[in-house]
């Protein structure tokens, strides 16, 4: 639920720096997995489809927009 800018700051503070492009590609790459678990029945569907909901925002949400 943090900003895109606390959380690549935070990464920087860690000793990790991670580049926006980065963080933005493996949002996809998570949400497009979290649609595959959900759109499989089973309890674990609903949980997936939250999480993936929750990842499509700010920049996240403007680089899946055709």
């Amino acid at each position: 639920g943090d900003s895109l800018e606390r959380v690549l700051r935070s990464s920087d503070l860690a000793g990790a720096p991670l580049p926006a492009g980065d963080f933005v590609r493996w949002c996809r790459q998570l949400i497009d997995l979290l649609e595959q678990l959900a759109a499989r029945p089973g309890p674990v569907a609903g949980a997936a489809r939250t999480a993936a909901d929750a990842l499509r925002r700010g920049v996240v949400a403007q680089s899946l927009s055709p």
